[in-house]
């Protein structure tokens, strides 16, 4: 019946949008975010599954609408077939079969529970309306709207679901005349292409920005979803037109297979990453206690507990000790004064990813967890730091000891000759520095790191910054000494660290080619800075980390920077 055919018109107005949204996700964005959006992609693609789908979700909202108006199309189809008691048993016993898997939706909006919203559909199609025409298009229009604006301006929470499917239930009702076969408004026809394109646009959208959308954004989007909403409905209109339902099913079963073939690919890849991922964290955490280090905080970061008794009230060295908790790597290094490159290679197997760590004594401390990576033929190594020398082009302040300047630039510039030189043998740069050394104010520190990362980035070879540590307000090691064992009594609140701008952060997002790590998680959690992390002491002095807390980190690194797309991940 008409209802049918209109149905299959939609369906295929919906999935007609994927393919276009997924090659755009795939061709962009950073991997862990092509990894959310894509998966929401396919989510609406299939529009069924057995992953949770969060309430705030996108595809959530989806379902609000697009089920309800198949809830309604297909009532309608029943009214036309099956009239009378025989009709209204049909349409009870679906209602109570959707009733009873709508128990889920009390947990999350799961696959089953998101049929709660078919039977609300049909009853909402089945319900008489006593007056059609100007009235119920009005009521249909503007529902369809106050939808539409609900679903753009993102509202969180049970009760913008609750408020969405009540609308929903509205649009159903007045979208359609009281006679069967339902008759759709045009403008609720419109405001469902509509939402079929502003959920994916919403999923993509922050990625695209590299923000998080504000109202204006939203709004943006909502404009250009209802119109090119309008437009899809009158190309599927034409389709249904000329080749009855035969033009919009075979564009459902093409939209279908091109995303199924542009999302595949990109998918894989994020599977690979993650098994990647897997496979060399189990490899680096076997290596110590569990939890120890780093370790406990790269759980927390996933979202879960990690308890070791055995390492409770321990420290893996004296906090008086005379020997500091400081690996040298006097190859990779430059003295204040020193003007040569000292530039090492650590190892690490030839046909690995080859990456060069540069910058200073906060660069040299990290050289510790790469070195890991090598030992476990993740990467080949090669590092050059410099005492109190970042990577940029912005110079230092060195007021006690201004000599101290010049040589820095001197270094760098044997950094920018070696990689003309030696370029072709680099597939990565990471770097970090503390950013307080660097000379100006902060427009100048951000630039004086452009101006380095811009040409290497356009030789073809990506730029990882690093996030500084935490610097603390005094040395640790004292308190540690005379804390008899509660080292949380020398943890300090976020709060009261020292505010550093870490001109690294900035830049990262300047340069197209550059990614940014950010390391706070592993030094701080819930407002809280420990000073002994995982039986570990975190900070050999006020703002240096200590070796061995830098060599946990190493599978926390691995995976931020494998996340970021700039390597492929090594196969079993």
């Amino acid at each position: 019946g008409a209802a049918l055919a209109a149905g299959s018109v939609w369906v295929a107005a919906a999935l007609s949008v994927l393919a276009p949204l997924a090659w755009v996700v795939r061709s962009r964005f950073d991997l862990r975010e092509q990894a959310t959006a894509l998966r929401e992609i396919r989510r609406t693609a299939v529009s069924v599954g057995v992953d949770p789908v969060p309430s705030s979700s996108p595809v959530a909202w989806f379902w609000i609408l697009a089920v309800l108006l198949l809830a309604g199309l297909v009532a309608a189809v029943l009214r036309s077939v099956r009239r009378g008691r025989g009709e209204r048993v049909t349409v009870l016993v679906l209602v109570l079969a959707t009733a009873v898997a709508a128990v889920a939706w009390l947990t999350d909006l799961h696959v089953l529970g998101r049929w709660w919203l078919v039977g609300v559909g049909m009853v909402a199609a089945v319900v008489p309306v006593p007056a059609s025409g100007r009235p119920a298009r009005l009521v249909a229009r503007l529902s369809a709207a106050m939808l539409l604006v609900l679903v753009a301006l993102g509202p969180d929470g049970r009760a913008g679901v609750v408020l969405g499917a009540t609308l929903a239930v509205v649009l159903v009702v007045t979208m359609r005349d009281a006679d069967p076969p339902a008759v759709v408004e045009p403008s609720a026809l419109v405001a469902w292409a509509a939402f079929w394109w502003i959920a994916p646009l919403l999923a993509v959208a922050p990625a695209v920005i590299e923000r998080e959308p504000g109202l204006r954004d939203r709004l943006a989007l909502l404009a250009v979803a209802v119109l090119v909403g309008a437009v899809t409905v009158g190309v599927l209109a034409l389709l249904r037109r000329r080749g009855g339902a035969v033009g919009p099913i075979v564009l459902l079963a093409a939209s279908l297979v091109a995303t199924v073939i542009v999302v595949r690919p990109a998918l894989e890849r994020v599977e690979a990453v993650e098994a990647d991922v897997s496979r060399v964290e189990r490899a680096l955490l076997d290596e110590f206690p569990d939890c120890y280090g780093a370790a406990t905080m790269l759980a927390l970061l996933d979202g879960e507990t990690c308890d070791n008794p055995e390492l409770e009230g321990t420290i893996n060295r004296e906090p008086d000790s005379p020997v500091p908790d400081y690996e040298p790597f006097s190859e990779c290094w430059s003295q204040p004064h020193e003007t040569e490159l000292n530039l090492c290679r650590r190892g690490g197997p030839e046909d690995a990813p080859r990456v060069l760590v540069l910058g200073d004594s906060h660069a040299r401390v990290l050289i510790g967890a790469f070195d890991r990576l090598a030992d476990h033929g993740v990467i080949s190594l090669a590092a050059a730091t410099k005492a109190s020398c970042g990577w940029s082009a912005r110079s230092i302040e060195t007021p006690n000891d201004p000599p101290r300047s010049p040589a820095c630039d001197r270094w760098r510039d044997g950094i920018a000759t070696w990689l003309e030189r030696h370029g072709d043998d680099v597939d990565l740069i990471v770097t970090t520095a503390y950013t307080r050394r660097m000379a100006g104010p902060r427009p100048e520190k951000v630039q004086g790191l452009v101006d380095v990362w811009e040409p290497v980035v356009r030789s073809g070879i990506p730029v990882i910054a690093i996030t500084d540590n935490p610097s603390l307000p005094e040395d640790t090691d004292p308190c540690l000494a005379r804390s008899d064992g509660q080292w949380s009594r020398c943890d300090v609140r976020r709060a009261e660290l020292p505010r550093r701008f870490d001109a690294h952060r900035v830049a990262a997002a300047r340069v197209d080619g550059a990614h940014l790590v950010d390391t706070r998680p592993m030094f701080c959690r819930r407002g809280v800075c420990p000073a002994v992390i995982g039986g570990v002491s975190v900070y050999r002095d006020h703002n240096h980390v200590s070796a061995t807390y830098a060599a946990t980190m190493a599978a926390f690194l691995h995976r931020e920077i494998l996340w970021t797309g700039v390597l492929h991940p090594a196969e079993e």
